[in-house]
């Protein structure tokens, strides 16, 4: 899921059947750009392809170590202004065994 917070977004997990290891999502703003987006609770790699500020781009995050995911935030997204609906799309991740796994998406 997304949560609007102060200067952004957060992606969020949670409910999840089996732990994660690697997260992908598509996300369209609207009434914002995307300029900037950092990984939460300990993962070291996040992609999101904001080299300029975006409408309309996927996000990756993971972890070398191949640590699990935890449930909760994950990642944060800076805009440019509050986004007026944040929709995810095409959420997958990659389970703690390798296997590939769709994540429903919640709106709130």
């Amino acid at each position: 899921s997304a949560q609007k917070v102060d200067g952004g977004f957060e992606l969020r997990l949670q409910g999840l059947d089996r732990p994660v290891r690697a997260l992908q999502v598509d996300v369209k703003l609207a009434g914002a750009k995307a300029t900037k987006a950092d990984a939460l609770a300990g993962s070291d790699v996040i992609e999101a392809g904001l080299d300029q500020p975006k409408d309309d781009f996927t996000v990756v995050v993971s972890d070398t170590r191949r640590l699990n995911i935890p449930e909760g935030s994950v990642v944060k997204v800076s805009t440019d202004e509050a986004p007026s609906t944040i929709t995810l799309s095409r959420a997958l991740a990659v389970d703690d065994t390798g296997a590939r796994r769709e994540i429903n998406v919640v709106v709130p």
